[in-house]
């Protein structure tokens, strides 16, 4: 995984278990676009779901991921 992708899951997992790509991309001044892309990885390694696809909402697939992340921010700073 990426660092890119890492920094914006640790936001998101700190945002919640749901989370917009939106407000990740504001965040990381990053374009929708570029977070999409991101997001699309993430999705595919199992990582997170698209709540939908038309207004860029998405869930962590478990609880555990999400706290991995988060432990993994702290321990990593």
């Amino acid at each position: 995984m990426d660092d890119k992708l890492l920094n914006i899951l640790e936001t998101a997992a700190y945002i919640g278990n749901d989370f917009e790509a939106t407000i990740i991309g504001k965040v990381w001044k990053l374009d929708r676009l570029d977070v999409l892309i991101l997001l699309r990885k993430a999705e595919k390694i199992g990582l997170i779901i698209d709540k939908s696809d038309n207004d860029d909402f998405y869930e962590f697939k478990s609880k555990i991921i999400l706290k991995q992340l988060r432990e993994y921010a702290i321990t990593s700073s």
